[in-house]
């Protein structure tokens, strides 16, 4: 497992230019040096790089909850924790079971979140290497008259969050969640 963090102004950066790492002695904290606003704290990217089983879904949904935890001025943040936390959930199970189909030690699944300031939001990015890309238009609503065994992750991850958007290219299937904040 591969973990991640960039803070501003905190650590060296390799991915960073030096022209866009903050000067030194810059706060990060302050919101001038980084573009974010004050009000944000700007811990603005963690990267995982998890196996595909269900037994890491608990460090995901740790980190996703302390980034989270960050962030003032959200109203009802654990509640919001709770639903990003089964939205991600979701979708990594979906990788597991539909992308890769069984658990193998090279089946990973890289997730990156992040915060961005303008407009306020959590993008939650998933990705795997299992191929075989699908047609989410194709993905019918489950029939809510009727009890059903399986279909309902789709339209719950779609309930969670504001956009949920799939694309398939170079080997890679990528999701991408989008919470306003």
């Amino acid at each position: 497992m591969m973990v991640s963090s960039k803070v501003p102004g905190d650590v060296e950066q390799p991915d960073r230019s030096p022209a866009e790492r903050p000067a030194e002695g810059a706060s990060s904290r302050s919101g001038s040096s980084t573009g974010c606003p004050a009000e944000m704290n700007c811990y603005d990217t963690i990267r995982l790089d998890l196996p595909a089983t269900y037994k890491y879904l608990n460090i995901l949904g740790a980190c996703l909850t302390e980034m989270l935890s960050r962030v003032e001025g959200l109203s009802d943040p654990e509640v919001l924790a709770y639903n990003l936390q089964l939205a991600v959930h979701e979708t990594c199970t979906n990788i597991i079971n539909h992308a890769y189909g069984e658990t193998r030690p090279e089946n990973r699944i890289e997730i990156t979140l992040k915060l961005e300031p303008i407009p306020r939001s959590l993008i939650m990015e998933l990705q795997d290497t299992a191929g075989g890309a699908f047609d989410l238009s194709k993905i019918a609503e489950p029939n809510l008259e009727e009890g059903q065994i399986h279909g309902y992750g789709l339209f719950l991850i779609r309930s969670l969050v504001d956009e949920v958007n799939y694309e398939s290219h170079s080997g890679k299937n990528i999701w991408r969640l989008v919470k306003k904040l």
